[in-house]
């Protein structure tokens, strides 16, 4: 789980060391703008999908706890 969120954010940090600096980046853009939306867009998904993994994984944590440890005591503790 952590090196997924590792990569999650330096994944965008690589891609901005690309960028361009000075006069150039003014041009990049400009030229970027028409995509800042979609940019936008793809960002917040990706923290959404982060964000699901991690529900996901405490989940499934939980429940394989439950079934391994506490279920098994329960059905002990009704039998003896």
């Amino acid at each position: 789980m952590l090196l997924v969120g590792t990569l999650a954010g330096a994944y965008p940090a690589v891609r901005a060391v690309g960028f361009p600096t000075g006069v150039g980046a003014q041009e990049s853009l400009r030229r970027s703008y028409r995509f800042a939306k979609m940019r936008e867009a793809l960002v917040i998904l990706q923290f959404a999908i982060l964000i699901g993994l991690t529900v996901s994984t405490g989940v499934l944590y939980r429940q394989t706890n439950f079934a391994t440890r506490e279920s098994l005591s329960s059905i002990r503790t009704r039998y003896c």
